[in-house]
């Protein structure tokens, strides 16, 4: 790979700086969340980027469509093009759910394709049906190949976006040295960490054993797999969260960790993730918003992506609730973090 200088990215983050400028604000977000109707939601959005057709009610494919021309220019642009994927990849990813569906389901899914990664649909449709593709990242066929093969040995069918969402984290695992970059390595270690938690906080509830978690979580993280799977052997949730409190990531990610643990041993049931999702998506946007205050490099882009993702999701989340008529009070509380905060 190319070698990373300090301005590299110089260009590429002039322009990211102007787009910047158009993503919403929080005045915006509090006028589309008084706003007393989604038709009234809408029209404040037409003097934003965002080109969403009333006429037909497609509202999802304007929001897709501002994503869209968004990843193609950063892949255009960027010097380097791993730094896009490692959030691109998240696609591509959910490209081979889709394509692994149809292929077991024998039904036409296209319609939940989400084209923003760089690998073309007919490439991954190849390496699913065929087991090859010369086009496609080692990394990715290697993915898909072991996905079919324990589909084959197993029949576990129902396994496929959790073998696949191992396999996105993997891959960002493998690519972050490369990108010769501390802040993006520290993203990818953060994000890797969380993830392990929360999918050991949605296990446990649901009565999974040892063996499944041995198997899901990823050995990638920061905190080793064998020091969790022991705190969770000896059933020692004290332990088992004081690994992830040892991280200080912040006094309020310690604080909701002591609540869940709480409220685990009190009722020994499922418990309310929302909080523990929203301080999972705090402590990645901490990591980004070193960004603002960075002129080379390649955080911004991936500072802009991410926040412009969140910003998506929230149109989503607030166009949804206005059109269903549903109770607004609680959408800041299930909001992602935006980027003028």
């Amino acid at each position: 790979m190319e070698s990373v200088t300090a301005d590299t990215y110089a260009s590429l983050n002039v322009t990211v700086r102007i787009q910047e400028q158009a993503l919403l604000g929080k005045k915006d977000y509090e006028a589309l969340i008084q706003s007393p109707s989604y038709e009234g939601a809408l029209a404040l959005l037409e003097s934003t980027p965002y080109s969403l057709n009333k006429e037909t009610g497609n509202v999802e494919e304007g929001l897709i469509k501002r994503l869209q021309e968004a990843y193609q220019e950063a892949y255009k642009f960027s010097p380097h093009a791993g730094v896009i994927d490692l959030w691109g990849l998240r696609y591509t990813y959910h490209n081979l759910k889709v394509l692994f569906k149809e292929d077991y389901a024998q039904r036409d899914l296209s319609s939940m394709y989400l084209l923003l990664s760089k690998e073309e649909i007919s490439s991954l449709k190849q390496a699913v049906t065929t087991g090859h593709a010369d086009s496609l990242d080692p990394i990715i066929l290697q993915a898909v190949r072991s996905v079919r093969r324990y589909i084959n040995e197993t029949g576990y069918i129902n396994d496929i976006s959790l073998l696949l969402d191992e396999a996105y984290l993997n891959h960002i695992a493998s690519l972050a040295p490369s990108l010769e970059n501390d802040d993006l390595q520290e993203l990818v270690n953060r994000f890797i960490d969380l993830e392990n938690l929360a999918l050991i906080l949605r296990a446990i509830p649901q009565g999974k054993g040892l063996g499944f978690l041995k198997a899901t979580l990823n050995a990638h993280g920061t905190i080793q797999v064998p020091e969790l799977v022991a705190a969770l052997e000896a059933k020692d949730l004290d332990g088992l969260f004081a690994l992830f409190q040892a991280k200080d990531y912040s006094e309020d990610f310690s604080s909701l960790l002591e609540g869940i643990k709480n409220a685990y041993l009190q009722h020994k049931e499922a418990f309310d993730l929302l909080d523990f999702d929203r301080q999972k998506n705090l402590l990645i946007s901490q990591v980004l918003r070193k960004a603002s205050l960075q002129a080379f490099g390649p955080l911004p882009v991936v500072a802009y992506l991410y926040f412009l993702e969140n910003e998506v999701t929230n149109l989503r989340l607030i166009l949804t609730a206005k059109a269903s008529h549903l109770d607004t009070s609680k959408i800041k509380e299930r909001m992602r973090p935006i980027y003028a905060e």
